[in-house]
C-alpha cells in the first residue's frame, strides 16, 4: 500500500481531483450569487406602475398618455 501513495501518479490524481471540487464549488458559489441578484424585486416588474408612482412623486404631468 505504501508503494501506491508514493507513486507521482497518485499526486497527478489526487491534485486533479482537488482542482475539479474546487471548480464544481466556485461554479455553484458564483451560480448563487448571480441568481440572488436577479430576484432582487423579488416579483415581476409593472413598469407602468412604477412609471405613475414616479410622475406622481414629482408632481409632473405625463406627456406620454394618449388622452
Amino acid at each position: 500500500m505504501s508503494e501506491f501513495f508514493s507513486n507521482p501518479l497518485f499526486f497527478i490524481i489526487l491534485f486533479a481531483i482537488i482542482c475539479v471540487v474546487l471548480c464544481l464549488a466556485l461554479a455553484v458559489y458564483v451560480r448563487a450569487v448571480l441568481r440572488s441578484k436577479h430576484e432582487a424585486i423579488g416579483r415581476s416588474f409593472d413598469f407602468d406602475l412604477f412609471k405613475n408612482r414616479e410622475i406622481q412623486r414629482r408632481g409632473v404631468h405625463d406627456k406620454t398618455k394618449w388622452d
